[in-house]
């Protein structure tokens, strides 16, 4: 019988050090207790920390309506990493050149972050 196990490391953005390893069984989701987590980790960082400014970044595995009603509820910032359709190019295409103009003109890679809404279904 063989076991498989799904890690799961909550990193400290600066420093890299790893915040909470979980591992969790091999055939649970992504964002299975994620948020649960990422709860308990916010609360001890706030009863220390109570004005830290706290920034999550994760990719679409992660992106759930549970962790977006607690992001809003803790004053959370965040970037999750979503698959691309057609709306959000459109969103990201201006920042998009101004990257790749720079690329061009420095011959060095940039990365370039911008904000907005964005509700799946949306057609604009």
């Amino acid at each position: 019988m063989d076991i498989m196990y799904n890690e799961l490391f909550f990193h400290d953005g600066d420093t890299g050090q790893i915040i909470v390893p979980v591992l969790r069984p091999g055939n649970s989701h992504s964002n299975k207790w994620y948020v649960s987590i990422l709860k308990r980790i916010i609360l001890k960082i706030r009863k220390v920390y109570p004005q830290m400014k706290i920034i999550i970044r994760a990719d679409s595995g992660f992106s759930s309506a549970p962790f977006y009603k607690m992001a809003d509820h803790y004053n959370l910032y965040y970037a999750i990493g979503l698959a691309s359709n057609e709306v959000l190019k459109r969103r990201v295409k201006r920042a998009e050149q101004a990257v790749k103009h720079l690329y061009q003109a420095e011959g060095e890679k940039h990365q370039h972050f911008i904000s907005f809404d964005y509700k799946v279904g949306e057609l604009a």
